[in-house]
């Protein structure tokens, strides 16, 4: 009687086992990534900034491999990596064993990822807005470029993430014989090409010294008699670095690639350059 009972109840169906330690595992795991999130935002908009960016821009990793990267490019790239492969796990387990085996509960999401991929691609063709530049370009672009601390405040000298840099040299101070003078054209663009892929590169170039200088009036006339003692020429590089320790690095590798000393000097901080 009891077993003819138990038999005749209807089959639950297969249980999920561990779904509560795993819903467990997730939420400690969603709390840790929000709470590092907090800290990392406190900490980039704190007096403690450069040491933010200072450890964001540590580089690690093998050269040989061409993986000597910061720690941003890792968290940017490499994790986000990984977060998709865990993602693309998930997806296969929904899809054979979950929720989205049903197509109608699959449909939303399915679009979602698919606008999601189409939106980037849709972007650049939209029309400009009225100042001339696309909806949002000038803030992702000047994001991009420019990274400032994004709680906004009064400046500060120690809240300034960055700082421009002038390495420069006079012309007098290069001094090379014709088979030296390609090999170090193309060691110093060599080390242009690096601060561009490090992207600390602003500027760079030799004053024409062929060409007079001039000297601009208020009114719009020009003379050739210029300020006394102002006379430039030389090499002039410009790199925004996070600091004065990272600008002599790079005064070093451009004083070995022309073969001179090179002459540094800061920037003096302005909020809206």
């Amino acid at each position: 009687m009891t077993s003819d009972a138990a038999s005749s109840r209807p089959d639950p169906g297969p249980r999920r086992r561990g779904s509560q330690p795993s819903c467990g595992k997730e939420l400690v795991g969603g709390a840790l990534l929000i709470s590092f999130s907090i800290v990392a935002l406190i900490w980039a908009n704190s007096p403690l900034a450069e040491s933010y960016v200072a450890l964001r821009d540590y580089e690690v990793g093998p050269e040989s491999l061409d993986l000597h990267l910061s720690l941003g490019a890792w968290a940017a790239d490499g994790l986000l990596a990984i977060s998709f492969f865990v993602v693309g796990f998930e997806l296969k387990r929904e899809f054979v064993a979950g929720d989205l085996r049903d197509p109608s509960r699959a449909a939303v999401p399915i679009m979602a990822a698919i606008g999601g991929m189409a939106a980037p691609a849709v972007r650049p063709c939209l029309p400009p807005d009225r100042g001339g530049s696309g909806l949002g370009a000038g803030m992702t672009n000047g994001c991009l470029r420019h990274p400032r601390p994004l709680l906004s405040g009064p400046p500060a000298r120690q809240h300034r993430p960055m700082t421009k840099y002038l390495i420069s040299f006079p012309s007098e101070a290069m001094v090379l014989t014709d088979e030296e003078f390609p090999i170090v054209v193309a060691d110093s663009h060599a080390v242009i090409e690096e601060a561009k892929s490090a992207g600390v590169y602003v500027f760079g170039g030799g004053i024409e010294e062929d060409v007079d200088p001039v000297l601009v009036s208020a009114d719009g006339s020009v003379s050739t008699e210029i300020y006394p003692g102002s006379e430039l020429k030389g090499g002039f590089t410009v790199l925004e670095l996070p600091t004065r320790e990272d600008a002599v690095v790079w005064a070093t590798k451009i004083a070995v690639a022309c073969r001179c000393s090179q002459e540094l000097r800061e920037f003096a901080y302005d909020p809206a350059s």
